[in-house]
This record gives structure tokens, sequence and C-alpha cells, in this order.
């Protein structure tokens, strides 16, 4: 699951009750909630949070496309590491991709899934798609 080049952010959660199933076990649609979160962290590390989009820039950066790979059960209290990687930059569009891991009681990392998710960008006024604009863009090549 890991890959030769170091992730464009490294976002590290605990997985509280509040987000499992009846199991113990997360709830299958969280995982999104978390590779969420990490994108989050992405954007603040340029200055770029959500907040500061929609108070400063004309753009809106919607989801497209999720989906997600689970190759091991997520359990309560479990501790994770997402690592975030832009996959794609593509004129309107971006593709990241979230691997998801925890460690064994070896320290040895176990990979837990797998998030790619296609994000758009728009203008908030029209909703069509717009050019990624650059002080987003920049962040994208900078972590590609």
């Amino acid at each position: 699951m890991s890959r030769a080049k170091t992730p464009t952010i490294l976002h590290h959660h605990t997985v509280r009750l509040h987000e499992t199933d009846g199991a113990g076990i997360l709830f299958y649609g969280q995982i999104f909630t978390l590779a969420h979160n990490a994108h989050e962290e992405l954007l603040f590390t340029a200055e770029l949070s959500p907040r500061q989009i929609f108070e400063n820039h004309p753009f809106s950066i919607p989801l497209v496309h999720a989906e997600a790979d689970y190759l091991s059960p997520i359990r309560l209290s479990e501790r994770l590491t997402l690592k975030v990687w832009v996959e794609k930059i593509g004129e309107h569009s971006f593709t990241l991709r979230t691997e998801v891991e925890s460690c064994d009681a070896d320290g040895k990392p176990q990979p837990k899934a797998v998030v790619t998710t296609v994000h758009v960008t728009i203008d908030v006024e029209t909703g069509k798609a717009i050019p990624i604009p650059t002080p987003l863009l920049q962040l994208l090549n900078d972590a590609s």
C-alpha cells in the first residue's frame, strides 16, 4: 500500500465511539469523513482553510467522485495515520489518494483502507467548472 514518494500530508486520528457501529468497527461511511479531515489539513498548510476559501475566494471545491477500498477492520480506539497524496491534477479537477493505516503491537504499519476522491473547482455564483485557481493549483503542484 505504501508509495515510494513521501505523502503530501500525514494526519492522525483515534477512532471514537460515535464513529463505530454496534460491533465496535468503524461505520463504513466514516472513512470518507476521516479522509475529508485529512484533506482539510492539506488546505491548512497553504492557508486555504475552508473558511478562508468561503470568505476570500470566489470558488468552491465540491467532491464529484469518491471510492473506498476497505482492507482490514478499523476498530474503536484504534490509532490511525492517514497519508494523503495528490494523484492527478487536471484543468478543472484533481484527485487525492488517502491511505489509512494503523500499527500492530510490534509497531509495524498495517493497511486499513484506501480512499480516492476527485474534486472539481467551480465558480460559486454560476456553479460551473473553472480552471483550478492559482492558490490551490500552487498547493497541488507543490504537493505532487
